[in-house]
């Protein structure tokens, strides 16, 4: 629009100046009274070219002038910014060299406080908690301020684990809950419960777990069986080195869920910690033949075979499976020892024999062993024994 309007003046102006040539025989008469000047045409038009240009030049100066000091602090603004963004980024790929103490300091010479600096505090505060220098990991973290659910998630996690690290469980706890208030059903939190559950901590503070998951916003409805799957595996793996009675294994078994009872290796564990207690027996045998009748569970076919229930009951069903299973090497050795149980010392044999057979074990060599020391066969016994041994040896070297 205003191109289009300078034209038009242009040409407009042209119009009247050849009019004016027409009129004054080609000169231009200025009058500057007392006196007048009489100039070609020509001149005069590039006397105004002249003028013209000069009084644009002189405004883009004036201009520049004006700008100048802006200009500077840009100029500055963007070479600090450059600055610190090289720092981070040299910062960063220190971190992912594990150059600890490098990281830290690149990341904080990286932080301004005219700009942005969450990211750097946050890759900071990772990098002390990785050289175990607590404090300033808190420090770093108290200095993130941001409004970015993904930033304050990140930051609450590297909390919960500076807290545990401090062996400060209900910290780590508090923390927990009050970021899931905060930021409900956020992806990070199960990992959270899940890294939490992984720690030796005390059981009461595993067990107090189990109401934070279902009073807070942890996880969707659909996602909480998962969860609290991985607490009772946690609780049920730390029971034994913790000394736990086995009222509290039994209390712990009353509260589970039926969802998480039918769960096979959840069930299997608990038969194992609670294999002798007369309460459960009976329970546990309904549901192990409630799950094996409907899929192959390894873990829970074993646990049959030692659960103290009518013996002759047990191996009837154990037999029964041949024909969904066929005679696979689990189910022949629970039937071997539910037949020593029943004092079925042939059926035993056959079956165990029949079981190293198929898969050499060395639970199956220990139920061997213990078979022939009852029917008085000394030396066979001791061979079992031994070879029970070897399995346990060669297991040991691979896992070391």
């Amino acid at each position: 629009m205003t191109k289009t309007l300078i034209i038009l003046v242009a040409v407009l102006i042209n119009l009247l100046l050849i009019v004016g040539l027409a009129a004054t025989h080609g000169l231009a008469y200025l009058t500057i009274p007392p006196w007048t000047i009489a100039l070609p045409l020509w001149l005069l038009w590039l006397l105004c070219l002249i003028i013209m240009l000069l009084y644009r030049c002189f405004w883009q100066l004036l201009c520049h002038i004006w700008q100048l000091p802006q200009n500077i602090r840009l100029y500055w603004s963007k070479l600090k910014q450059r600055r610190h963004e090289k720092n981070l980024l040299t910062g960063l790929i220190a971190s992912q060299m594990a150059s600890w103490a490098d990281a830290e300091q690149n990341l904080i010479n990286g932080c301004d406080k005219h700009t942005p600096t969450a990211i750097n505090y946050l890759f900071a505060a990772q990098a002390a908690y990785q050289q175990g220098a607590w404090e300033c990991c808190r420090h770093y973290l108290g200095q993130i301020t941001t409004t970015s659910p993904q930033l304050q998630i990140a930051s609450a996690a590297l909390q919960i684990k500076v807290a545990l690290a401090q062996q400060q469980y209900q910290q780590a706890l508090n923390q927990l809950a009050s970021t899931s208030q905060s930021q409900p059903y956020q992806p990070l939190l199960p990992q959270l419960v899940i890294y939490y559950t992984q720690q030796a901590m005390p059981w009461e503070q595993l067990l107090a777990l189990l109401p934070l998951v279902a009073q807070h916003k942890i996880a969707k409805r659909q996602n909480l069986a998962a969860i609290n799957k991985v607490i009772y595996i946690a609780l049920l793996k730390q029971a034994p080195k913790q000394q736990i009675t086995q009222q509290q294994l039994l209390k712990l078994w009353h509260n589970t869920p039926q969802q998480l009872r039918l769960d096979p290796e959840l069930l299997a564990k608990f038969v194992q910690l609670l294999l002798h207690e007369p309460n459960t027996i009976k329970e546990f045998e309904l549901l192990i033949r409630k799950l094996l009748s409907q899929s192959w569970q390894p873990s829970l076919v074993l646990c049959y075979g030692l659960l103290p229930a009518d013996a002759s009951h047990q191996l009837k069903f154990i037999t029964a499976c041949y024909k969904q299973y066929g005679r696979n090497a689990l189910l022949l050795l629970s039937a071997g020892r539910l037949a020593s149980r029943c004092e079925l010392w042939g059926q035993a044999k056959t079956y165990l024999l029949e079981s190293l057979n198929k898969e050499a074990r060395a639970d199956t060599n220990l139920a061997l062993a213990a078979l022939f020391t009852k029917l008085g066969e000394e030396r066979l016994a001791l061979s079992y024994y031994q070879a029970a041994s070897q399995y346990h040896e060669q297991f040991y070297q691979a896992n070391l």
